[in-house]
């Protein structure tokens, strides 16, 4: 299971990295820049911040501060410790979408997490980003529970 976690996050951050170049352009727009199969290889991002070929977006940093909170907390989603990392992040973090910048920005002013969609309107992927490691955690969680319920064994990861 632990590969498998590993493997989530190291290849999101892959396909975050290989499509940098081209977020927001359409399918079609795509495949006329670099034809049939679309991008394959690394290409220099344009805009400000851009940093290095290959470099990671926004999405693949909070997908990290979600495995990291996740492991910070036995597993088990703890919106204050997310929140915690979200405006320890906010400083350094690359790439950030205006969407991201307010939602943390509030969080810092005491604003509660649950009460953010109504401050923040937006209708970008935010909600996505975490989903791998939630997903993947979620599996090795039940996997446990089911080991020790049938087998009486710990499963740790």
């Amino acid at each position: 299971m632990r590969d498998r976690f590993r493997g989530c996050l190291l290849w999101g951050a892959v396909g975050d990295a290989l499509g940098r170049a081209v977020e927001g352009w359409s399918p079609a727009r795509i495949r006329e820049q670099y034809g049939p199969d679309g991008i394959r290889h690394f290409v220099p991002a344009h805009g400000s911040g851009a940093g290095p070929t290959g470099t990671i977006t926004d999405d693949t940093q909070l997908t990290m501060e979600v495995a990291r909170s996740l492991l910070a907390s036995d597993g088990r989603f703890s919106p204050d410790d997310f929140v915690a990392r979200l405006i320890a992040w906010l400083p350094y973090g690359r790439g950030k979408g205006e969407a991201t910048t307010r939602a943390v920005q509030a969080l810092e002013r005491g604003v509660r997490w649950r009460q953010i969609g109504g401050v923040v309107d937006s209708a970008g992927n935010g909600a996505a980003m975490p989903a791998a490691p939630k997903q993947v955690n979620s599996r090795a969680t039940w996997t446990a529970e089911r080991d020790r319920a049938g087998q009486g064994i710990r499963l740790h990861l």
